[in-house]
């Protein structure tokens, strides 16, 4: 592609002189975003946050913890970072 063809579609990015994705991380804003949006889901969907992330469990381990099956762990995981992610992409944009 040439310059200007770059210019064209990437220019409000390139120039923009909003802070990056990079930038808020390092001020520790997606951070706070992740704390917010955490209020978002519900306990059992922070537990196995919690689990999976933080004590750094595996699903078998999550699922023997909860008695529920692999599957629905990884469902819930799933829709739990659905929610944070949503929300954190709200607050970037």
């Amino acid at each position: 592609q040439s310059i200007d063809e770059v210019t064209e579609l990437y220019g409000d990015f390139i120039f923009s002189v909003e802070p990056n994705v990079e930038d808020k991380i390092f001020n520790g804003e997606l951070k706070q975003y992740l704390r917010q949006a955490i209020s978002h889901l519900n306990q059992q969907q922070i537990l196995v946050i919690e689990l999976y992330y933080v004590k750094e469990l595996n699903v078998y381990e999550i699922a023997e913890i909860l008695s529920v099956s692999t599957g629905r762990v990884s469902q819930i995981k799933s829709a739990a970072i659905a929610v944070l992610r949503e929300k954190i992409e709200l607050e970037l944009v």
